[in-house]
């Protein structure tokens, strides 16, 4: 159908007896058909942004009249409402369309418009799993993500190989060598290394990160034990919102069960400010800063190498087995080691 025909066909009045995903499409492409008619498509970023202002100062006004529309406006005002559900539909359907509006100058078509609402639905349950449904009482385990669950080095080796960044010698030495990824080892300039992570971080490529090996296991272990499962990661949330919903939506797609998920630049500090300190069984992170800060709360210490790198930190940290910290490189030594520590415990 072309746009004149969706023109006339709206114009008509007539109603589709169509499914609702066609009924979508029909709407969104009347949309731009109608837009065209008043302004060529946005081309540049500065153009977009000034077209998201206008539609949503534009929006400002019509959520302002279904307001009045429906009588909650002025509580001091002894007026019955209006009870006109016909004037409710029309301001509906202004913001409706202007919503499509918005979409359309960033350039997203229905199935992206309604598939980023879905995914905005999970992470609003498990905002409100972690705030409303769930307890931490009894015992606790935080585990880090990047490096420990998720193959970070990995998935982003292969994506900077992808987009022409690294040589195929490169990315196969970043997958075994697994160093920590900076600006020096990839062979950059500071300056073009922060534009690459901040491409990364925005393309929306965490959600199809690796999944280590044994993770999905252990965590599933780790809640036949009865702990309470806190994920805890440092991801830059402040400057990259959406990387909540990368990572929720990598956890579903992954079916990797857990209970909480937090955030913190310093997570010695998180532990201890949520007053858990005596909850937490153990944690699990591969991050030397983090290690040392977990072991400075006197909290027992999995520093998780997933290679062949032998472990190389500080000597005065390493206690074995009975100690704080405890270096390995595979989630079943930490199983092997958790059954024994319940063994002993179960004979005193």
């Amino acid at each position: 159908m072309g746009a004149g025909a969706v023109m006339s066909a709206a114009m008509s009045g007539r109603r589709f007896a169509v499914p609702i995903d066609d009924k979508l499409q029909t709407l969104w492409e009347e949309q731009r058909a109608f837009n065209l008619l008043l302004r060529k498509p946005p081309d540049t970023l500065q153009e977009r942004t000034q077209l998201t202002k206008e539609f949503c100062l534009h929006m400002f006004s019509e959520i302002d009249e279904l307001l009045r529309a429906s009588g909650a406006w002025k509580f001091h005002r002894n007026v019955p409402p209006p009870n006109n559900l016909a004037h409710l539909k029309e301001e509906l359907a202004d913001i409706l369309k202007l919503w499509i509006c918005v979409c359309q100058a960033w350039g997203l078509d229905p199935d992206q418009a309604i598939d980023a609402a879905i995914d905005k639905s999970a992470v609003v349950r498990q905002r409100y799993c972690e705030e409303w449904i769930l307890s931490l009482d009894g015992p606790c385990v935080a585990i880090d993500i990047d490096n420990v669950l998720c193959d970070y080095v990995g998935g982003f080796a292969l994506w900077l190989y992808r987009s022409g960044l690294v040589s195929e010698n490169m990315r196969d030495w970043l997958i075994a060598a697994r160093p920590y990824l900076d600006a020096r080892t990839i062979g950059l300039g500071v300056e073009e290394w922060e534009g690459i992570k901040h491409r990364f971080r925005v393309s929306g490529e965490k959600r199809q990160l690796p999944v280590m090996p044994e993770a999905k296991a252990f965590l599933h272990w780790c809640i036949a034990q009865q702990w309470n499962v806190i994920l805890l990661t440092s991801r830059d949330l402040t400057r990259y919102p959406n990387m909540y919903t990368d990572t929720v939506l990598w956890l579903r797609d992954n079916q990797l069960p857990y209970h909480f998920l937090w955030w913190s630049p310093e997570k010695g500090k998180r532990i201890v400010s949520s007053a858990l300190r005596e909850r937490i069984r153990f944690v699990v992170d591969d991050d030397k800063r983090f290690v040392e800060q977990f072991i400075a709360e006197g909290i027992i210490t999995y520093w998780l190498h997933h290679s062949h790198i032998p472990y190389g930190g500080n000597a005065n940290l390493y206690q074995g087995d009975t100690g704080l910290l405890r270096p390995v490189q595979l989630f079943s030594e930490i199983v092997r080691r958790e059954q024994e520590r319940i063994e002993r415990a179960q004979l005193l």
